[in-house]
């Protein structure tokens, strides 16, 4: 993952995504002269929201695999040529290839350093 700043946020990409994540701009300060380095970001499933419409923070995404496991589904969304994994209900996603929208929630995500693969501790 790539950290940058933009405009009054953090943006963080996945890959080689057209797009970041929005995230809050401590997070900039927190990486401690991390940003613009190479980052592993480190999500569940449970911290990747996803809604069927397009709303502010949300990127386009495309699933890809589908898992149910009875009242929700762990699906894998293709963001550029990287995966994200999401936790959604049962069903919510009809199937691959669907077009959908996600954002990370930042107070569940975590940066470590690619090169070493320490945590970078860096809590919102």
């Amino acid at each position: 993952a790539k950290v940058a700043e933009k405009a009054s946020a953090a943006s963080v990409t996945v890959g080689d995504a057209a797009a970041g994540f929005e995230f809050p701009q401590a997070l900039l300060s927190k990486l401690n002269g991390h940003a613009g380095g190479q980052l592993t970001l480190g999500i569940r499933p449970e911290g990747v929201l996803v809604r069927r419409e397009a709303a502010d923070g949300f990127l386009p995404v495309e699933a890809q695999i589908i898992e149910p496991l009875g009242s929700f589904d762990i699906v894998d969304l293709k963001v550029g040529s990287k995966m994200l994994r999401a936790r959604t209900k049962s069903g919510f996603i009809s199937g691959p290839g669907e077009k959908v929208y996600a954002r990370i929630d930042p107070s569940q995500a975590h940066f470590f350093d690619a090169a070493s693969g320490k945590s970078l501790g860096v809590r919102l």
